[in-house]
C-alpha cells in the first residue's frame, strides 16, 4: 500500500509500507538508533537511515520531540483552554489570531496551542502543578493579553 503526501500544494513522495513501519517503530520511542528501528521492523540498516533521512527532509518527520511525565516534574495538573479572541479588537491592533497563538506560546507552562473552528478561536494545551498555579498563569498571564476576552478551561482527568 502506498500514501501519497502532498506538502505546499506538491507532490512530495511515495510513502510506502516500509515508511510506514519505521514511523509506528519512531512513534513508539523517538529516541530509537537506526539500529533499533532496522532489528525492530527487519529492515535493512541503511534502508533504515536512508528512509528516516527522507521523511525528515520531506517534512513527513518535522521533529524529534520530548514526552515528559508531567508528575514527575511536579507538573501534573493538565489543562485544555478553549480562548475566544475579540477579532474586532485585534484587526484594530493589526494583529490575527496567528499573533495571539505567538504570544500565548511564549507563556510559561504552555505545552501547545492552534487555533481552531468551533466554540472558540484558539485552544492551549497546559500542564501545571497545582490549582493555585492555573489561575495564575490564565488571569495573570494569558487573558492578561490584549485581543483575549474569554477562556473556557477543561481539567483533564487522569
Amino acid at each position: 500500500m502506498a500514501y501519497l503526501y502532498i506538502l505546499c500544494g506538491t507532490y512530495v513522495s511515495i510513502m510506502d509500507e516500509k515508511d510506514a513501519e519505521i514511523l509506528a517503530a519512531l512513534k513508539q520511542d523517538g529516541r530509537m538508533t537506526t539500529r533499533e528501528v532496522a532489528r525492530k521492523t527487519g529492515i535493512p540498516i541503511s534502508t533504515v537511515h536512508k528512509r528516516m533521512k527522507k521523511l525528515v527532509e520531506t517534512g513527513v518527520i518535522k521533529r524529534f520531540t520530548l514526552d515528559l511525565d508531567y508528575d514527575k516534574i511536579g507538573k501534573g495538573l493538565a489543562a485544555y483552554v478553549l480562548i475566544n479572541a475579540d477579532l474586532k479588537q485585534l484587526k484594530r491592533m493589526k494583529k490575527d489570531r496567528y499573533d495571539l497563538v505567538k504570544q500565548i506560546q511564549r507563556v510559561p507552562n504552555v505545552d501547545q496551542v492552534e487555533v481552531v473552528i468551533g466554540g472558540g478561536d484558539i485552544i492551549a494545551q497546559l500542564h501545571v502543578a497545582d490549582m493555585k498555579e492555573l489561575n495564575a498563569v490564565l488571569l495573570g498571564k494569558i487573558q492578561a493579553i490584549d485581543g483575549i476576552v474569554g477562556a473556557t478551561t477543561c481539567l483533564v482527568m487522569h
